[in-house]
């Protein structure tokens, strides 16, 4: 009923964001596979990272896909929510921490470094991954092979 309900025109987005609040998890990996096919509409980004992205309720691997979906924009809420994923606080020292590696901090420092590598916010966070005694993730953010 979904992939039909998407088609209604000028429905989509309102449609998205509804199926993203549902509490079947079925109904709400639809609509990221729509989003990660199509295009986000920015009305449904709220929704995106309120609801699934930074809600630690959520199966891990259904906050993956959201994060994923992230892919496909440049907002300032995306990016926002991706440095909050990454974000590891600072040192006593007060050099800036990457959060300790999971594959949402992975993914989101994936799409940092393709999608804002010369943003001045980003920018602390990735030169704080390059510098990770974690191999994966330094790569992730230098582009070395493994």
């Amino acid at each position: 009923a979904l992939p039909l309900a998407l088609e209604e025109p000028g429905q989509r987005p309102k449609i998205l964001a509804q199926a993203l609040r549902d509490h079947d998890e079925r109904v709400q990996r639809a609509a990221l596979a729509d989003m990660r096919a199509k295009t986000l509409p920015e009305s449904v980004l709220p929704v995106l990272v309120d609801h699934l992205i930074r809600s630690e309720e959520q199966a891990p691997d259904l906050r993956l896909i959201a994060v994923k979906v992230l892919e496909r924009t440049r907002s300032r809420m995306g990016r926002r929510a991706l440095l909050d994923l990454v974000d590891g606080g600072k040192s006593f020292f007060g050099r800036r921490r990457v959060a300790p590696k999971s594959p949402l901090v992975v993914e989101a420092l994936s799409i940092l470094w393709a999608g804002w590598e010369h943003d001045d916010e980003v920018a602390p966070v990735l030169k704080a991954a390059a510098s990770s005694k974690d191999d994966e993730i330094r790569r992730v953010v230098t582009g070395e092979n493994p």
